[in-house]
């Protein structure tokens, strides 16, 4: 059996809130309501077909469109897939959309995607500067020498845009993928 490098880097270098057997069993135990601890995904049968269909589309350069239902880890999943890409595509650009702000930053896809950052500058060897563009809607892989007027580095970013106001905010933007 083959997983994807997506579904890879989710499985290995993204943790995610999640209930674990342990957490549910103390719960029950204790008879309170379980609560989600930080670890690394499971292997699911649902993220492996995910991830499958994510590399179809890609190779035909095909959207994916997906109706799915709240509170199956999709944000995770996305995030990750950012991440992966900010780290080993030079030069990549991974967009969120959202109506409003607080969907893509306040526990939305974009806070999951710089935890995902933090997590991996901290603990492998791939840590990226982000010292041009690092703000809570934007991180590109870049940095500048003193005395100098251009940016150096990777420049992969993730970019998150809110089209409440103007639905146009997104006309023009690219990806990479």
């Amino acid at each position: 059996i083959r997983i994807t490098g997506y579904h890879y880097f989710y499985l290995n270098f993204c943790p995610i809130m999640l209930l674990t057997k342990e957490a549910i069993k103390k719960a029950e135990e204790e008879g309170i309501e379980p609560k989600k601890e930080l670890d690394f995904p499971r292997f699911i049968d649902g993220d492996f077909t995910y991830f499958h269909i994510v590399e179809e589309c890609e190779r035909k350069g095909l959207h994916l469109p997906l109706l799915k239902a709240r509170g199956k880890g999709f944000s995770y999943k996305n995030a990750a897939m950012a991440a992966r890409d900010y780290y080993l595509i030079k030069g990549s650009r991974s967009i969120f959309l959202a109506y409003e702000k607080e969907y893509l930053i306040v526990d939305g896809v974009l806070t999951k995607c710089w935890e995902y950052l933090d997590f991996i500058d901290a603990n492998t060897a791939w840590t990226k500067r982000r010292e041009v563009k690092n703000t809570p809607l934007h991180k590109r892989a870049s940095y500048r020498n003193v005395g100098e007027d251009f940016e150096r580095g990777y420049k992969s970013e993730i970019i998150g845009v809110s089209i409440k106001d103007n639905t146009d905010k997104a006309r023009g933007k690219r990806t990479t993928t």
